[in-house]
């Protein structure tokens, strides 16, 4: 009777094998998982990243496109300042031989100074003439005036704005070139076209270009 208790007793202590294997496995793996690893923040979404990414490209683009509007409000405004009308081979030759003879007195324009005649020099010229040459002056300097705030709101980052100055310098600068040409003043027989026409053109479109870009980046920016 006494040994088959003391059987029973020892087959109550001994554990279950696997059994405590396993719970004893688990809790040291339990131990064993470094802090670290439950403290790791998740992974942005992908589609954040991306939508990251395609604002600051958008920012990129908005900056170029102000840069370039700035450039072609400069040009606007360089132009007034550029051969309007310029002195053909034959009379840059007779230039040389006489250059302090007056071409226009009372603009105090010699020879030489008018081998190459800007707006500006222009304007002065119609100015001294006076009456109804005051018309001609004022256009001239509104143009000059247009590009001027083309350029400013450029500047301030208006695309909007910069465009409708560019495009009403170009008008104003179209409307020049419609009145030296019905009046015979170019081409001439001395004076053909310069530069400076052709450039209002070019800068007009240019502007007008880089103001639709920039409202386009800065609503892809928006979304």
């Amino acid at each position: 009777m006494d040994e088959k208790l003391s059987g029973a007793a020892k087959s109550a202590e001994v554990p279950d094998g696997p059994r405590h294997m396993a719970s004893k496995c688990g809790a040291q793996a339990k131990q064993e998982v470094p802090a670290s690893s439950a403290q790791t923040p998740p992974a942005a979404p992908v589609g954040v990243s991306r939508v990251d990414t395609a604002r600051s490209a958008c920012g990129v683009q908005t900056f170029i496109a102000r840069i370039v509007m700035v450039v072609a409000a400069l040009v606007l405004l360089g132009a007034f300042f550029l051969p309007w009308g310029s002195a053909n081979s034959a009379y840059r030759e007779a230039a040389t031989q006489m250059p302090d003879l007056m071409f226009y007195e009372p603009a105090g324009l010699t020879v030489a100074d008018a081998a190459d005649l800007s707006l500006l020099e222009y304007a002065q010229a119609y100015a001294a003439l006076g009456g109804a040459w005051l018309i001609v002056t004022i256009v001239i300097y509104v143009t000059a005036g247009l590009s001027a705030l083309a350029l400013l709101l450029a500047a301030l980052g208006k695309p909007i704005g910069s465009a409708v100055m560019g495009l009403l310098c170009v008008a104003a600068s179209r409307v020049l070139v419609w009145d030296f040409t019905d009046r015979a003043v170019l081409p001439s027989g001395t004076h053909d076209w310069g530069i400076a026409q052709m450039l209002y053109l070019v800068a007009g479109v240019v502007l007008l270009a880089a103001a639709v870009w920039m409202v386009v980046a800065r609503r892809r920016a928006r979304v």
